[in-house]
């Protein structure tokens, strides 16, 4: 069943998704970008794996869409249902670690729509606030993060917020680098040892642009256009009209190969102007503007 959430927006409204038997929450769905002009919203559901199943989604989508014809007098409804990366929750269940799934909607977060440029030390300090919860409710003694030692090379002010909380991360600790890591991964057979580094899609926008849900679907909906194309490491930059897309210099030729359908896909999502960054991609590209020392303390 469908239950209130306590976080309202004054153009979303969430729910939580109740288990009926244990009372637990096994999910979110949600009314978002609400215009009452035009009377029309997203449609937003997500389940945690356990319970995701397709006659749960049915009934939590028919609930929302009955709540916002007959509350909000809606005539138009999108569905959108998350592309929730499945390969990391299978592995962790073939090698026996047991996984809980944390739902921590950026909105949840203070000062992430404005994009500071401690934007991230904000987020890191509520993601391991919610952690460091969990463990006490588990008794989990010790908590570790996956940093490396190149991380301390780039601006991180998200390692600060770990120092802060206390949060151990072994790898940095004893000088480990990333490529260090695929090295010693591929060597005693795991499977995401050649996996592409991911991050948060507020990395796109330059520091001090607002970050917005429908400025963050349109990035994620530009780089499903890459990803369609088969391409592994990307980054598509936010510069107000302008999409500027980083790929390694290797796959520049499937960017040019294939810029007919990228422009008309991107022009379609909503970007007026699209280019390629010739320098390729770059982890943290955005920080290059910024001049700052390294945060790490």
């Amino acid at each position: 069943m469908l239950e209130p959430s306590k976080d309202y927006l004054s153009n979303s409204f969430r729910f939580e998704i109740i288990d009926k038997k244990s009372r637990k929450i096994i999910g979110f769905a949600g009314l978002e970008n609400i215009n009452y002009i035009d009377r029309n919203s997203d449609l937003n559901i997500f389940l945690i794996p356990q319970f995701d199943n397709s006659e749960l989604y049915t009934e939590s989508l028919n609930l929302l869409i009955k709540y916002g014809f007959e509350e909000f007098n809606l005539h138009r409804l999108r569905i959108s249902i998350p592309d929730i990366k499945k390969d990391w929750i299978s592995y962790v269940k073939k090698i026996g670690i047991k996984h809980i799934l944390i739902y921590l909607k950026d909105i949840d977060i203070k000062n992430f729509f404005q994009n500071n440029k401690d934007r991230c030390y904000h987020c890191k300090k509520e993601l391991f606030i919610r952690i460091k919860q969990i463990a006490a409710n588990n008794n989990i003694k010790y908590i570790i993060d996956g940093s490396t030692i190149d991380d301390t090379n780039d601006y991180r002010p998200g390692l600060k917020a770990l120092k802060d909380l206390g949060i151990n991360s072994p790898l940095k600790d004893i000088s480990f680098t990333k490529q260090e890591i695929r090295k010693l991964s591929k060597k005693i057979g795991l499977e995401t040892w050649n996996n592409p580094s991911y991050a948060c899609l507020a990395s796109r926008f330059p520091y001090g642009t607002k970050i917005t849900k429908n400025r963050l679907n349109l990035i994620e909906k530009a780089e499903n256009v890459l990803i369609s194309l088969g391409i592994k490491q990307f980054r598509v930059r936010f510069h107000s009209e302008i999409a500027r897309i980083e790929v390694k210099k290797n796959d520049f030729l499937i960017i040019l190969n294939n810029s007919e359908i990228i422009v008309k896909k991107f022009k379609e999502i909503g970007f007026k102007y699209i280019t390629l960054d010739i320098e390729g991609f770059r982890s943290g590209s955005m920080n290059e503007v910024l001049n700052l020392p390294n945060i790490t303390e």
